[in-house]
């Protein structure tokens, strides 16, 4: 049942998750680092709020009662899709218009009649040109024509990197606290902390890049510096106060290395290719999480 719920929600999430950066991405022109910042900031509120209130309903309805109260708020989604207008244009498709595949037979002068072997070459030739042209407008259909380009996988590398450590930060940080000994009331203060680090950093990095005091690869490399360092002495760390500081460098800089990155994607590639470049790095970090996700587990075990 679990697996299904997961299933079912991954997916919504996910494409609201692409189509509101994508869209984020095309409307701001200027200031875009704050406004992303700012924007995907929902994720620093859900822990801040939601995970304190989270423990509180599984404390008093189990897990049946708090599925249904935390569904039954997911579904401002729609609301908020019902509610996007696409914006006005000038430019109109005309149906029912053939492309020319080549000169008016008519209008060329007839000099010689082909051979039977030039004819059987010019049919294949005219088939792989057919197939080409069918398996190009599929690729561009599906957007997999920006998989070719490499600024795309320099983008795509950053982060599916940053979104595992993210997720398997979700996962098993909480079991690791109360491993150190600590109260499960303990670890939500500690995902606390971690949200309001992520908030603070993200609204701070955005201005910063965006007035030119930081440049945006230097912000980059000096995020995942950070959100590593964090991550790598996170075993060593066992006060109380050292588990939340640590936690909120951690998820603060992995924030911003997620939402710098949607800069550097759109620099890159330009705000046409940002949704196909969104959902193709999604699920090239779904395939990693679900291929070696269990790894850490597995590790801890043995």
């Amino acid at each position: 049942m679990t697996r299904s719920y997961s299933r079912l929600s991954g997916p919504s999430l996910s494409v609201v998750n692409i189509l509101s950066r994508s869209l984020m991405g095309r409307h701001f022109t200027t200031h875009y680092a704050t406004a992303n910042g700012i924007g995907t900031s929902g994720a620093s509120v859900g822990l801040i709020t939601v995970a304190p209130f989270t423990q509180l309903l599984l404390n008093t309805y189990g897990w049946r009662g708090t599925f249904l109260i935390l569904g039954g708020f997911g579904l401002h989604l729609g609301v908020c899709g019902a509610l996007l207008q696409s914006p006005p244009t000038d430019e109109t498709k005309k149906n029912g218009e053939y492309q020319s595949l080549g000169p008016d037979i008519d209008e060329a002068p007839v000099i010689n009649s082909p051979s039977a072997e030039e004819t059987g070459n010019s049919k294949l030739s005219s088939r792989l040109i057919t197939f080409k042209d069918a398996i190009c407008a599929q690729m561009s259909r599906f957007g997999f024509s920006v998989c070719l380009r490499v600024p795309f996988w320099i983008t795509a590398v950053i982060f599916c990197c940053s979104s595992f450590c993210g997720v398997q930060w979700y996962i098993y940080y909480i079991s690791q606290a109360e491993a150190k000994g600590f109260s499960p009331y303990d670890a939500v203060t500690f995902t606390t902390a971690a949200g309001v680090g992520n908030l603070l950093i993200k609204i701070l990095s955005g201005p910063i890049v965006d007035r030119g005091l930081l440049k945006l690869r230097p912000a980059i490399v000096l995020t995942i510096m950070l959100s590593s360092s964090a991550l790598l002495i996170t075993p060593l760390v066992n006060s109380y106060w050292l588990m939340m500081a640590n936690a909120s460098i951690f998820y603060g800089a992995f924030g911003a290395v997620v939402s710098l990155n949607d800069l550097y994607t759109r620099e890159l590639l330009g705000t046409d290719l940002l949704a196909c470049a969104f959902a193709w790095m999604e699920l090239v970090a779904a395939v990693l999480c679900f291929s070696l996700g269990f790894f850490p587990g597995k590790t801890h075990n043995i």
